[in-house]
């Protein structure tokens, strides 16, 4: 698993970002799993991709030690758009259902984010078999968004 990991460090340390100015410069959503059970999601941030990288291998090994990991999914953060709760509402409605292809944080510094895998796999999008486009599950949110952030609270206003 570390030449995996080694050889997509190698690959994310080429990439050129756009300057975040309101958001940490880099954020990597990271997944493992034992492949028997629902993966574990968890974020690193930081300004430097060295230091943020080795922050997040960190806590790979970490729960390697508690867990069986076969698998391991890493994303970054390359673009952010800010969007109200309306339009990002309009956004997931006008989206054939299952093919909202973003995350979504709910604050600038990543606290409370959510890959495009997590609200998928969580039907954190999704309003039925009779809805074609998707719509914000805000009771499917909120359960999911509870299980993984223990201290979360957050409102669907605008």
């Amino acid at each position: 698993m570390d030449g995996l990991i080694n050889q997509s460090w190698a690959i994310l340390a080429e990439l050129t970002l756009p300057e975040f100015v309101t958001h940490p410069q880099y954020t990597f959503f990271c997944a493992v799993s034992d492949g028997k059970s629902r993966a574990h999601v968890f974020t690193v941030t930081g300004e430097g991709f060295n230091a943020t990288w080795q922050a997040l291998v960190g806590k790979i090994h970490l729960l390697r030690n508690k867990k069986d990991i076969q698998y391991v999914d890493i994303n970054l953060v390359t673009g952010v758009r800010k969007l109200s709760i309306e339009k990002l509402k309009e956004l997931i409605a006008t989206t054939k259902r299952n093919y909202f292809r973003f995350g979504i944080a709910l604050d600038n510094e990543f606290k409370y984010a959510f890959t495009e895998k997590e609200l998928n796999a969580n039907a954190m999008l999704y309003g039925g078999n009779k809805i074609e486009g998707g719509i914000l599950n805000e009771k499917n949110f909120h359960i999911y968004a509870k299980r993984k952030y223990v201290d979360y609270s957050y409102t669907f206003e605008n």
